[in-house]
């Protein structure tokens, strides 16, 4: 069963009118009630604008929304209120394939060939969900439009991303509290903020010891990945003052283009100036950090920087054939290293000392 929209398409010379959601719905709605592993397509050679939507379940049956069209924001402000475009909540066995997104409390969800242009805020999130592979995405937004990840994922299980291309103006993909067992494998990042085990902006869920709440997250596997002109390749950042911990977290044959901050620990984050930080004793632990092949060049003369806690300090992290040189013909490239137990096999160029 396939149940189209091609009766709602509104088109006037080639661009979208806004379809009302009630149309999106009733397609949605009848797939649902169907036991048989029914597709939604939204057809090709169409474009649909809408508002927002939220496509619920529990469904019947597994459920394949199939995108051959384009799907469109209105051409007007977006709502400060309004945190998620298109979301799918509490499905089983969702399959989504084309263009569209925030995955709610789902499980078993497979999202491919997806491409996203200039989101007002994360292209994607994935939120409370148990098994979901991501598979070539194309997420484009302008390199200083502020609060527009890639990808992120929160309080979820069994992740994959692959094989996608991703350059944005904040984070590549960024991974909050309560998820374990995600592998990001083969993305290319940049321009962004690179991949960061944690977002930590003033979002409303994302967020790793903010307000002194506690953090979960372990067995984070980076692996594959291309950074071009990135503020940062991959750094693990912590608010002052939270709890839990950071874990069994692994960045390997990592490769880097004129990345300002290729490694980064910061457990001293707040919003502004560090210098004018509230200074809190306790932090969230990060420890069980293994670096390996990561390679390239740094634009900032900075090519590590681990700022861990006095009191919580970062343990068991290694650093294995690590070699960043400068951008700048001749420039040498430095470390920073405080309150950290760093294990160095093979050789780390440059190389790093850490007092602890």
């Amino acid at each position: 069963m396939a149940d189209t929209l091609n009766e709602i398409v509104l088109l006037d010379d080639g661009l979208a009118a806004c379809v009302p959601p009630e149309a999106f719905l009733h397609a949605w709605h009848a797939a649902c009630a169907d036991s048989s592993s029914p597709t939604v397509l939204v057809p090709s050679g169409s474009t649909f604008m809408l508002k927002q939507l939220n496509f619920e379940g529990p469904c019947k049956s597994n459920i394949h929304f199939q995108v051959d069209g384009n799907i469109v924001a209105p051409n007007m402000v977006w709502s400060k209120n309004a945190d998620h475009w298109i979301t799918f909540s509490n499905v089983d066995g969702l399959n989504i394939d084309g263009s569209v997104l925030f995955i709610l409390k789902c499980s078993n969800v497979q999202l491919s060939n997806l491409k996203f242009i200039n989101s007002p805020r994360m292209h994607v999130s994935i939120y409370q969900t148990v098994g979901a592979q991501i598979r070539g995405l194309t997420i484009t937004s302008p390199e200083f439009s502020p609060n527009t990840d890639g990808l992120h994922v929160e309080k979820s299980q069994h992740v994959e991303i692959l094989d996608s291309i991703i350059g944005t103006g904040d984070d590549c993909v960024s991974i909050g509290t309560e998820t374990y067992d995600v592998n990001v494998t083969r993305i290319t990042c940049g321009p962004g903020h690179g991949i960061r085990n944690y977002n930590l902006k003033l979002q409303k869920h994302w967020k790793l010891g903010k307000d002194d709440s506690e953090a979960i997250v372990e067995q984070i596997n980076v692996s594959y990945c291309k950074f071009a002109g990135t503020t940062n390749g991959v750094r693990i950042k912590t608010w002052q003052g939270g709890s839990g911990y950071a874990k069994e977290i692994t960045f390997s044959h990592i490769t880097l283009y004129s990345v300002e901050k290729p490694i980064v620990i910061d457990q001293y984050y707040c919003v502004g100036d560090h210098n004018n930080c509230e200074n809190k004793t306790s932090a969230v632990q990060v420890r069980d950090v293994h670096y390996s092949e990561v390679k390239g060049t740094s634009s900032s003369g900075i090519a590590i920087s681990l700022a861990c806690s006095e009191t919580t300090p970062c343990a068991g992290i290694t650093m294995e054939n690590i070699n960043i040189q400068s951008t700048n013909q001749g420039g040498d490239e430095t470390t920073t290293c405080y309150n950290a137990q760093v294990n160095k096999k093979g050789y780390v160029v440059p190389s790093i000392s850490c007092p602890t």
